[in-house]
């Protein structure tokens, strides 16, 4: 019999802050181990919207030099009608992550199944400390709740200046 794995988090209650809910959960990388950022950017029982940076967030000082190696989303309840299509954009790069963006089909929770994947552009995949990322939103289906992103970060080269 295998034991859950257990990694620290930074995950707050809303006991601690006061908010209605958390809406970051990150299991951090450890010596060479990737960083998962799970992100609620709407409650379950909200209408997703459309727009630009409706959840952003800065890459904290131990994930510098890593390199974003898998995005997901879901919704909590389906829409209707229309493909949900999600971008990945590091502002402070001033640019998108994503080559081909996060599909949610109609019908569908999630986008594991999806008919088109999202393809991570490898000339813009890197982050830096400080770095801000920005989850926008460019279409939506109708009657989409509770929009989940998932990225997982893997740790890069480090290639020293002059080589």
């Amino acid at each position: 019999m295998t034991r859950p794995i257990y990694e620290p988090s930074l995950r707050r209650t809303d006991a601690e802050f006061g908010y209605a809910r958390d809406q970051l959960f990150r299991r951090p990388g450890q010596k060479g181990r990737n960083a998962v950022i799970q992100i609620k950017v709407f409650a379950d029982d909200k209408i997703v919207s459309v727009g630009d940076g409706r959840f952003i967030f800065a890459i904290s000082k131990d994930m510098d030099v890593y390199n974003l190696v898998l995005a997901e989303a879901y919704v909590t309840t389906v829409g209707s009608s229309g493909t949900a299509l999600i971008q990945l954009r590091n502002i402070s790069q001033t640019t998108d992550m994503l080559s081909t963006r996060i599909n949610i089909d109609p019908n569908e929770f999630h986008s594991k199944d999806a008919s088109t994947q999202p393809v991570i552009n490898l000339l813009a995949d890197d982050v830096a400390w400080a770095d801000r990322i920005a989850i926008d939103v460019d279409a939506i289906g109708s009657g989409s709740k509770g929009l989940g992103v998932n990225l997982t970060f893997a740790p890069g080269v480090l290639v020293a200046p002059g080589s």
